[in-house]
C-alpha cells in the first residue's frame, strides 16, 4: 500500500505515522487512545488533529509543525470531506502502525 498523498496550494504532502507521532496525537486529543477514538465515532476535532499529526511534506523527513498541520488538515477537510479524512487516517494508521491492531 502506497503512502497517502494530497496537495494543498501546490505543495504535496503525505500522511505518515510512527509510534511517537501517535503518542503526540493521543496527547493532543486529551490522552485518548487512537484505538478508542476509532472504535467509537471520532469527533471532527479528533479526526482533524490525528490527521494533522501525520502530515509531512513529501520527500522530507520532518513532520509539519502542529499549528500549520491543523491548518492543512482544515483545508483538506473542506475540499475532500469528513468521510475521506477518516478513511485516509485509518488506512495510514493501519499501514504505518499495524502493531496498534494486533
Amino acid at each position: 500500500m502506497a503512502d497517502f498523498t494530497f496537495e494543498v496550494d501546490g505543495t504535496t504532502y503525505e500522511l505518515l505515522y510512527a509510534g511517537k507521532r501517535v503518542e503526540m496525537a493521543e496527547s493532543a486529543i486529551g490522552n485518548k487512545s487512537i484505538i478508542s477514538v476509532f472504535t467509537a465515532q471520532p469527533t471532527l476535532r479528533e479526526t482533524k488533529t490525528i490527521f494533522a499529526y501525520g502530515i509531512r511534506e513529501s520527500g522530507q523527513s520532518a513532520w509539519v509543525n502542529p499549528t500549520q498541520a491543523i491548518e492543512l488538515a482544515g483545508k483538506y477537510l473542506q475540499e475532500h470531506g469528513y468521510a475521506q479524512m477518516i478513511e485516509a487516517v485509518s488506512d495510514s494508521l493501519m499501514k504505518d502502525c499495524g502493531f496498534l491492531f494486533r
